[in-house]
Protein backbone atom coordinates (compact mmCIF):
# COMPACT_ATOMS: atom_id res chain seq x y z
CA UNK A 1 0.00 0.00 0.00
CA UNK A 2 1.30 3.25 -0.59
CA UNK A 3 0.04 6.62 0.52
CA UNK A 4 2.58 9.13 -0.69
CA UNK A 5 0.11 12.66 -1.20
CA UNK A 6 -2.57 10.98 0.85
CA UNK A 7 -0.48 11.23 4.13
CA UNK A 8 2.84 12.55 3.65
CA UNK A 9 2.53 15.13 0.56
CA UNK A 10 4.37 15.30 -2.07
CA UNK A 11 6.92 17.01 -3.25
CA UNK A 12 6.97 19.53 -5.67
CA UNK A 13 9.14 21.98 -7.29
CA UNK A 14 12.24 19.39 -7.03
CA UNK A 15 14.16 17.82 -9.69
CA UNK A 16 13.68 14.21 -10.64
CA UNK A 17 15.05 11.22 -8.56
CA UNK A 18 17.05 8.68 -10.28
CA UNK A 19 14.84 6.39 -9.70
CA UNK A 20 12.09 8.05 -11.39
CA UNK A 21 14.37 8.94 -14.66
CA UNK A 22 15.18 5.43 -14.81
CA UNK A 23 11.14 4.11 -15.27
CA UNK A 24 10.29 7.02 -17.72
CA UNK A 25 7.57 5.82 -19.48
CA UNK A 26 7.96 6.65 -22.85
CA UNK A 27 4.46 7.56 -25.17
CA UNK A 28 5.88 6.36 -28.33
CA UNK A 29 7.54 2.80 -27.01
CA UNK A 30 5.30 -0.26 -25.84
CA UNK A 31 6.42 -1.79 -22.38
CA UNK A 32 6.59 -5.65 -21.89
CA UNK A 33 4.94 -5.47 -18.91
CA UNK A 34 1.76 -6.62 -18.04
CA UNK A 35 -1.05 -4.22 -17.59
CA UNK A 36 -2.46 -4.14 -13.50
CA UNK A 37 -5.79 -3.16 -14.58
CA UNK A 38 -7.13 -3.36 -11.31
CA UNK A 39 -10.93 -2.09 -12.40
CA UNK A 40 -9.01 1.24 -12.93
CA UNK A 41 -11.08 2.72 -16.07
CA UNK A 42 -14.07 4.55 -15.35
CA UNK A 43 -14.87 5.88 -18.65
CA UNK A 44 -13.62 5.53 -22.19
CA UNK A 45 -14.78 7.20 -25.77
CA UNK A 46 -13.41 8.37 -28.66
CA UNK A 47 -12.49 11.49 -27.05
CA UNK A 48 -10.46 10.54 -24.15
CA UNK A 49 -9.60 7.80 -21.14
CA UNK A 50 -10.60 8.24 -17.97
CA UNK A 51 -8.67 6.34 -15.31
CA UNK A 52 -9.10 6.02 -11.41
CA UNK A 53 -5.57 7.02 -9.02
CA UNK A 54 -3.63 4.92 -7.47
CA UNK A 55 -5.81 5.31 -4.14
CA UNK A 56 -8.82 3.21 -5.16
CA UNK A 57 -7.41 -0.21 -4.90
CA UNK A 58 -6.41 0.30 -1.50
CA UNK A 59 -9.19 2.10 -0.02
CA UNK A 60 -10.43 1.46 3.18
CA UNK A 61 -7.63 -0.74 4.02
CA UNK A 62 -6.15 2.19 6.32
CA UNK A 63 -9.53 2.53 7.84
CA UNK A 64 -10.14 -0.49 8.90
CA UNK A 65 -6.66 -1.21 10.74
CA UNK A 66 -6.87 1.56 12.14
CA UNK A 67 -10.39 1.53 13.19
CA UNK A 68 -9.57 -2.43 14.45
CA UNK A 69 -6.33 -0.12 16.99
CA UNK A 70 -9.15 2.89 17.90
CA UNK A 71 -11.45 -0.26 19.13
CA UNK A 72 -8.83 -1.68 21.12
CA UNK A 73 -7.41 1.97 22.41
CA UNK A 74 -11.31 2.73 23.64
CA UNK A 75 -11.42 -0.76 25.54
CA UNK A 76 -7.76 -0.04 27.28
CA UNK A 77 -8.99 3.75 28.17
CA UNK A 78 -12.32 1.97 29.64
CA UNK A 79 -9.96 0.30 32.24
CA UNK A 80 -7.95 3.20 32.72
CA UNK A 81 -10.56 5.55 33.43
CA UNK A 82 -12.10 3.00 35.84
CA UNK A 83 -8.81 2.59 37.52
CA UNK A 84 -8.55 6.54 37.60
CA UNK A 85 -11.74 7.78 38.71
CA UNK A 86 -13.40 5.29 40.30
CA UNK A 87 -11.01 3.13 42.52
CA UNK A 88 -8.31 5.90 42.18
CA UNK A 89 -10.12 9.43 42.73
CA UNK A 90 -13.14 8.51 45.00
CA UNK A 91 -11.82 4.99 46.06
CA UNK A 92 -11.73 4.52 49.51
CA UNK A 93 -8.61 1.71 49.37
CA UNK A 94 -4.93 2.04 49.95
CA UNK A 95 -4.31 1.38 46.55
CA UNK A 96 -5.48 4.93 45.46
CA UNK A 97 -2.29 6.45 44.76
CA UNK A 98 -1.28 3.37 42.92
CA UNK A 99 -4.90 3.03 40.78
CA UNK A 100 -4.37 6.71 39.81
CA UNK A 101 -0.93 6.04 38.39
CA UNK A 102 -1.65 2.79 37.27
CA UNK A 103 -4.67 4.09 35.30
CA UNK A 104 -3.84 8.11 34.67
CA UNK A 105 -0.64 7.14 32.68
CA UNK A 106 -2.28 4.64 30.07
CA UNK A 107 -5.09 6.89 29.72
CA UNK A 108 -3.05 9.72 28.73
CA UNK A 109 -1.04 7.22 26.20
CA UNK A 110 -4.43 6.36 25.15
CA UNK A 111 -5.44 10.03 24.67
CA UNK A 112 -2.75 10.67 22.52
CA UNK A 113 -2.61 7.42 20.35
CA UNK A 114 -6.48 7.46 19.99
CA UNK A 115 -5.75 11.13 18.45
CA UNK A 116 -3.22 10.21 16.18
CA UNK A 117 -5.72 7.18 14.38
CA UNK A 118 -9.01 9.63 14.42
CA UNK A 119 -6.26 11.54 12.70
CA UNK A 120 -5.18 8.78 9.90
CA UNK A 121 -8.80 7.61 9.78
CA UNK A 122 -9.78 11.25 8.65
CA UNK A 123 -7.05 10.87 5.85
CA UNK A 124 -9.08 8.35 4.27
CA UNK A 125 -12.70 8.51 5.54
CA UNK A 126 -14.03 11.71 4.90
CA UNK A 127 -12.68 11.79 1.21
CA UNK A 128 -13.41 11.17 -2.39
CA UNK A 129 -13.97 7.26 -3.30
CA UNK A 130 -11.58 7.84 -6.01
CA UNK A 131 -9.79 10.86 -7.55
CA UNK A 132 -9.78 10.58 -12.02
CA UNK A 133 -7.17 11.07 -14.20
CA UNK A 134 -8.87 11.95 -17.65
CA UNK A 135 -6.61 11.37 -20.68
CA UNK A 136 -7.68 13.47 -23.26
CA UNK A 137 -6.70 12.36 -26.87
CA UNK A 138 -8.37 15.12 -28.92
CA UNK A 139 -6.76 18.06 -27.24
CA UNK A 140 -4.08 15.75 -26.34
CA UNK A 141 -4.31 17.14 -22.21
CA UNK A 142 -3.73 14.91 -19.12
CA UNK A 143 -6.07 16.05 -16.41
CA UNK A 144 -6.07 15.19 -13.14
CA UNK A 145 -8.06 15.42 -10.22
CA UNK A 146 -6.70 16.48 -7.21
CA UNK A 147 -6.70 15.82 -3.68
CA UNK A 148 -8.17 19.56 -2.63
CA UNK A 149 -10.26 19.73 -5.21
CA UNK A 150 -9.08 21.28 -7.64
CA UNK A 151 -8.13 19.93 -11.44
CA UNK A 152 -4.39 19.87 -12.63
CA UNK A 153 -4.41 20.36 -16.43
CA UNK A 154 -1.25 19.65 -18.36
CA UNK A 155 -0.55 18.78 -21.90
CA UNK A 156 0.43 15.90 -23.26
CA UNK A 157 4.25 16.16 -24.47
CA UNK A 158 4.79 17.78 -21.29
CA UNK A 159 3.81 15.34 -19.22
CA UNK A 160 6.02 13.07 -17.24
CA UNK A 161 5.17 9.73 -17.52
CA UNK A 162 6.82 7.40 -14.93
CA UNK A 163 6.11 3.99 -13.01
CA UNK A 164 5.49 4.03 -9.47
CA UNK A 165 6.30 2.01 -6.38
Amino acid sequence: MEYTGLIKKYKVNRPLTEEERRHRLDPAKRLEVSPNYFSATIRMNSRYLEVVDKYYGWKGALTFVTGALLVICLGMSWIGVNLFFVQGVMGYTDDRAANMVFGGVPLLMDIALIAVLVWLISKECFRLTHYPIRLQRDLRMVHVFRLDGTVLSVPWDKAFFTLGR
